[in-house]
């Protein structure tokens, strides 16, 4: 671009074809901070805390979801039971729509994938499911939406921003 610019205020050139051309800015990334062997103890005991039931109770869920599978935060709010193959131990990231309100969800840059996960995990999602069930609240989504105080969100996903508020809150 500048030497057709220099080109032209030395009127070797009439225009400046270069500047038709539009680039983008490269995409700058933080440098991602990896948690300690410590910190990860102390996420799994805290979330497991009676002291923090938020989330409907499924606090300890989101942060093995994080830490296992490293889901992000909307992928977690629309986590679908049916995303799970309980015997090869794998979750397939994938398109969703809500049986209620008919709202489609599709991932990241149309990132469907499948990972493969601990057993641990898969056991914590099996006693969720069992407790959930116990409690009245299972539905098509893992993290169950709504509250006492707001059952009209039942069936619902969640918002996307509630696991990072309940994360940030423990």
């Amino acid at each position: 671009r500048l030497l057709f610019d220099q080109a032209m205020e030395l009127d070797v050139a009439d225009t400046n074809p270069a500047r038709l051309i539009k680039l983008r800015q490269p995409k700058r990334t933080k440098r991602r901070r990896v948690l300690s062997l410590a910190e990860t103890k102390w996420m799994l005991d805290v979330s497991t805390d009676p002291a923090y039931p938020w989330l409907n109770g499924t606090l300890s869920l989101v942060v093995r979801l994080g830490l296992y599978a490293g889901l992000r935060n909307s992928e977690m709010a629309w986590f679908d039971w049916d995303w799970i193959d309980w015997d090869r131990r794998v979750i397939h990231i994938k398109e969703t729509e809500c049986k209620i309100t008919g709202e489609k969800w599709v991932p990241k840059d149309f990132e469907m994938r499948a990972i493969d996960v601990k057993e641990e995990l898969i056991d914590a999602l099996r006693r969720e499911r069992q407790r959930q069930e116990e409690a009245g609240l299972l539905n098509q989504f893992v993290l169950p939406a709504g509250s006492p105080q707001h059952p009209g969100y039942r069936g619902k996903p969640l918002s996307q921003d509630a696991t990072e508020k309940a994360f940030k809150k423990m």
